[in-house]
């Protein structure tokens, strides 16, 4: 545990530092500069204290493990991504603006009391929050940014029944034909049946973005009948792809935590190319996404990479990262499709996140599904990545799977064999932990015994 006392001239001082638990902000500093704490994926305690902090950057507490915040009065300004992907359980905030993507991808959220003074929420303010359960709307909002809810699975669930009017509003769209608002908000067989038959023609309406009903309800959509349904009125639907982002129904699918296989082989046969599609912004293909899905399955997988096997090779454009990156690091991975993805691209072991520098075996280490047995494959099929060392921590594999509460001793013995060296790593955050202790214990036997 580190505690630290964040002063004015810190700037992106702590970026990065995962032994970080708590940060006191010194009283004379009136900005979180961009990018102060992000990536502390410890950092859960965080003080204002005395100061008047009048603005937070863009991604200040990107990445943080911080699961509450008292905001201070003080508080006027919020960058973009300043919180997302961070543990947040319960926003109450009074800014003037919401900015883009602030709260997005916070999959602890469940509680955001937005207070009278609020006037802007901005594009994808909470998309992909999909836990929230509770939103408070005050009158003083006058615009909504597109997409604010996108992704908010549970918020979307419960508009059905009990979520605040203003907000199921926006959750709708006036713009949008009955088909597509019902697509966009999982809607019943029912409904969309009953509006197929009045209207045969609108399952192939475009809006404004360039998306149709089976593009959004292979986003929000839950119901294995409906895609089915949506599929067999318009094949040709599968083609469809958003006019910013270029992604189709089977991207997004991939990407949804309802995924089934069989939907996906369903998409291919309509739509066999469709398996090549990249967005527009990161490059990523159906496959990149999947593999990056805690709802994947093996059998959907196998049957991504038997239509395009090159798929293996795709790389995002910002993190770089690459499917079995991406696949090491989900907690439903599967050390049976670790050795296809390996097979169909040998060299994507090597890969090498662009911020953090961590390779495939470095996520694994660290993923609650770890097993031995694919350590020992990871280690086979490249060596040397057992020397990778996160560019922000500075932590290898071996010590992050001495922090992994589902590691096995024979899994560390493997990595010691590999790189004894490495049980040199130093990092507070585990010097604590049991397996560490055993670890260096057993690799001062080694050194004392090597020839």
């Amino acid at each position: 545990m580190v505690e630290v006392v964040y002063q004015k001239e810190d700037g992106e001082k702590y970026k990065g530092r995962e032994d970080i638990t708590k940060v006191v902000v010194a009283s004379d500093v009136d900005i979180i500069p961009s990018n102060a704490f992000r990536g502390c994926k410890n950092l859960v305690d965080f003080d204002f204290g005395g100061s008047k902090v009048s603005k937070i950057g863009s991604r200040a507490f990107y990445e943080t493990g911080i699961t509450k915040m008292k905001f201070p009065d003080s508080l006027k300004e919020i960058g973009l991504y300043a919180f997302a992907y961070s543990n947040l359980k319960e926003v109450e905030i009074k800014v003037e603006m919401i900015d883009e993507a602030t709260f997005s991808n916070c999959h602890s959220l469940e509680k955001v009391i937005l207070k009278e003074g609020v006037k802007s929420v901005k594009f994808e303010a909470f998309q992909n929050s999909k836990n929230i359960t509770t939103f408070l709307w005050p009158d003083s909002v006058k615009e909504v940014g597109s997409d604010v809810f996108r992704g908010c699975d549970k918020l979307h669930e419960l508009a059905k029944s009990s979520v605040q009017e203003e907000v199921i509003e926006h959750l709708k769209d006036s713009n949008l034909p009955p088909l597509v608002n019902l697509c966009r908000l999982d809607g019943k067989l029912e409904e969309i049946k009953r509006i197929l038959l009045e209207n045969p023609e609108a399952i192939k309406k475009i809006v404004s973005n360039g998306r149709n009903a089976l593009s959004y309800y292979s986003q929000f959509g839950s119901s294995l009948k409906v895609l089915k349904l949506l599929l067999e009125a318009h094949q040709d639907g599968a083609k469809n792809e958003d006019a910013s982002s270029k992604r189709n129904p089977l991207s997004y699918y991939c990407s949804n935590s309802s995924c089934s296989p069989e939907v996906v082989k369903m998409l291919l046969e309509a739509h066999p190319d469709g398996v090549k599609n990249e967005d527009a912004e990161r490059k990523r293909n159906p496959l990149s996404y999947y593999c990056e899905n805690k709802s994947s399955f093996p059998e959907g997988l196998k049957v991504l990479l038997e239509a395009h096997q090159d798929g293996a090779k795709n790389e995002d454009a910002l993190s770089k990262r690459n499917p079995l990156s991406y696949y090491c690091s989900n907690s439903s991975c599967s050390p049976e499709m670790v050795k296809v993805l390996l097979e169909a691209q040998p060299a994507g072991v090597k890969n090498e996140d662009a911020l953090s520098k961590r390779n495939p075996l470095s996520y694994y280490c660290s993923n609650e599904s770890c097993s031995s047995e694919m350590v020992k494959v990871l280690l086979e099929a490249h060596p040397a990545g057992v020397k990778n060392e996160d560019a922000l921590s500075k932590r290898n594999p071996l010590s992050y799977y001495c922090e992994n509460k589902s590691c096995k001793n024979n899994g560390m013995e493997s990595l010691l064999k590999a790189h004894l060296e490495g049980a040199t790593n130093e990092d507070a955050s585990i010097k604590s932990n049991s397996l560490y202790s055993e670890m260096r214990a057993s690799a001062e036997t080694k050194k004392a015994t090597r020839p």
